[in-house]
């Protein structure tokens, strides 16, 4: 059984400045039947982007690309993260991801949720790499 491999790709402010003006580039550079020619040279995060997702897709996923405010809400913090309000408030409250207050609400910073994110994503690889290793020693 095959897993689908589905990523969603957020871009800095830097990254949608610098695709902007490679979209710009690209209508500028269409000939009449919509075939892209001439060459240019891409910035290196724009480049690593399109290059992650061309990756994904070419394995048969799926890419969701988007754009993220510099403050989320609790909401979208959540939804990035892909964990309930509720346990994103857990983790503000003990102090596990920065965040701070403007009026009554709580915001977060689009840099530490990312941060987090790939944080407790290399975690959950560290422990399924231990866990295989350990079935290896116990040849299960």
């Amino acid at each position: 059984m095959s897993t689908a491999i589905r990523e969603a790709l957020f871009a800095t402010d830097r990254e949608r400045a610098q695709a902007r003006e490679f979209t710009d580039w690209i209508d500028s550079h269409q000939d009449t039947d919509r075939t892209v020619t001439g060459t240019v040279a891409l910035p290196r995060e724009l480049a690593e982007l399109l290059s992650r997702a061309l990756k994904i897709m070419a394995a048969g996923g799926s890419v969701t690309l988007g754009s993220l405010p510099e403050q989320l809400s609790t909401t979208v913090a959540a939804n990035v993260l892909g964990v309930s309000r509720t346990t994103l408030m857990k983790l503000v409250r003990d102090g596990s991801i920065p965040h701070q207050k403007v009026g009554s609400h709580t915001r977060l910073i689009r840099e530490d949720v990312l941060d987090f994110k790939a944080k407790r994503v290399q975690e959950q690889r560290d422990a399924l790499r231990e866990l295989i290793e350990l079935e290896d020693s116990l040849d299960l």
